[in-house]
């Protein structure tokens, strides 16, 4: 079957009509597109021959700048650059998800976009990087074998193999020591947090109420995660022991706090998250003494996908853009 051309309308999503029915009915499945767009809704016409879809992207690159948010500089120019993760190495350059044709693959930049290079290929995605303490390979998410799951590779992107024991896993961090892998899974009806050896093996369950996105506090001993008051259905950023034990602290989080993008600060004594209120993302810091959320700089964005921020350099990377959506009308080549 030949490739279906994409025409966008810029109009308002109508009905489809009487005549729409179910795509299953159409017989075998064939793949249009080779894109990285997400497509809903779809509406088949009465004929069979034109379908209907709400096309979905994000578009994403990333910027930098210093801590004070002032002097922001672009360094990438993709399509959705760091959107599912990005992250500094060691020695001061990027790791990051790009969406490129045929699928999600990690690149690695320098802090002045130059020097771009690809790791992963095309066949399978690669989603959430995590580079080792000694900068020697990057971990992260892949469905390469047809289950979620954790692998690593060399910075040269050599030697890519499975991480056993991390079937299911989501988002993940290194322990300090290195030799740890720690990640949410699903367990049972809610994620929980684990932790697995970097060589592979049974995982140990750090958790048993709801966890998700481990962060690793600069000094080891702590780990912050993304929980959930059940009684009052309150989110909150929740504190304990690195190797797991009673909760240390929570803190109420409001809801326009992003669930997937915090972390730290370099001292330890406060949480940067993503807060994005009217139509703006921003960075705030939430102190761990009790005192009230207050933005942290002056960088905001239409909307920050992830950050982090390189210790030796003093530089914070945002993944930045916006999501669109289009209707999407396909129909046969002549």
């Amino acid at each position: 079957m030949p490739a279906l051309p994409l025409q966008c309308i810029n109009s308002p999503l109508t009905p489809s009509g009487t005549g729409s029915k179910p795509l299953a009915s159409i017989g075998s499945i064939h793949k249009v597109f080779n894109d990285t767009s997400d497509y809903v809704g779809l509406s088949l016409s009465a004929d069979g021959r034109k379908v209907l879809a709400v096309q979905a992207e994000a578009l994403s690159n990333l910027w930098t700048t210093d801590f004070s948010g002032e002097n922001p500089t672009q360094i990438t120019i993709g399509k959705s650059d760091g959107f599912s993760g990005v992250t500094w190495t060691p020695d001061d350059k990027l790791v990051f998800t790009s969406y490129v044709p045929g699928g999600a693959v990690l690149c690695e930049v320098d802090p002045d976009g130059a020097n771009r290079r690809q790791l992963t290929s095309t066949d399978y995605v690669a989603w959430y990087p995590a580079v080792s303490r000694d900068g020697r390979y990057v971990v992260f998410l892949s469905d390469r074998d047809g289950r979620a799951k954790l692998w690593h590779i060399d910075r040269d992107g050599n030697n890519l193999a499975p991480i056993r024991g991390t079937e299911h896993a989501m988002q993940h961090v290194f322990s300090e020591d290195g030799h740890w892998l720690i990640f949410s899974t699903r367990m049972g009806d809610a994620f929980a947090l684990v932790k697995a050896p970097v060589s592979g093996g049974e995982p140990v369950q750090l958790t048993r109420s709801y966890g998700n996105v481990p962060r690793i506090s600069p000094d080891g001993k702590r780990l912050l995660y993304h929980g959930v008051d059940i009684e009052r259905r309150q989110p909150q950023f929740v504190i304990i022991p690195a190797d797991g034990g009673p909760q240390l602290q929570r803190l109420d989080i409001p809801a326009s706090a992003d669930q997937g993008s915090f972390t730290w600060t370099p001292d330890g004594k406060a949480v940067l998250y993503v807060n994005r209120l009217e139509g703006e993302s921003r960075l705030w810091r939430l102190p761990l003494d009790g005192k009230p959320a207050a933005p942290f700089n002056s960088f905001t964005a239409p909307m920050i996908n992830g950050f982090d921020w390189s210790s030796s350099s003093h530089k914070l990377v945002y993944a930045c853009g916006t999501n669109y959506t289009s209707l999407a009308l396909i129909t046969p080549e002549p």
